[in-house]
């Protein structure tokens, strides 16, 4: 080939949720690279099967639960290419959903009590909605509402629901 390579790859498993932190990566590159240079940023990984930072399908552990970055150079007598992904490698727990929740008169506040969650979506058993992570809600007439929040990450989601009365007082 009379082309510098073009560097493509991927990884098996991109995302740990309390696993053994082990990947495969696969080098897809196009015009016949002869050399690879791979790159962990944190640089805490231990390459796994005889594979090294110059091997072209490395298997790796990490050693820490951070992000990653990865960088692959790839190389052959006519030149070389790197492609980077920025926190390729992610770590995270699976959530878990719960809240607290205080009303006065009408107007209700929402506590979120959950763990490791990235995002919120509450259903306030009267047909509005919140993706807030603390809402307060105006509920139109007392009565009992079914409350659920519902939190999520990169591991998955998970759901609390509550009971809540609205009392005029």
């Amino acid at each position: 080939s009379d082309y510098i390579p073009y560097t493509k790859f991927s990884a098996d498993k991109t995302v740990f949720c309390g696993e053994t932190p082990e990947t495969q990566f696969t080098d897809f590159s196009a015009y016949e690279p002869t050399n690879w240079e791979w790159e962990f940023t944190p640089n805490t990984v231990t390459f796994l099967d005889g594979t090294n930072e110059n091997s072209q399908n490395p298997k790796v552990h990490f050693e820490e639960q951070t992000n990653y970055t990865v960088s692959l150079r790839t190389s052959n007598i006519n030149g070389n290419h790197t492609t980077i992904k920025e926190n390729y490698i992610r770590f995270s727990e699976h959530p878990s959903a719960g809240f607290s929740h205080e009303a006065n008169g009408l107007t209700v506040s929402f506590t979120d009590e959950s763990e490791n969650a990235e995002s919120y979506l509450w259903n306030f058993g009267d047909g509005n909605y919140s993706d807030d992570q603390n809402p307060v809600h105006t509920y139109s007439d007392e009565g009992t509402r079914y409350v659920f929040q519902k939190v999520s990450n990169i591991c998955g989601n998970n759901t609390s629901s509550q009971i809540v009365s609205v009392i005029l007082t």
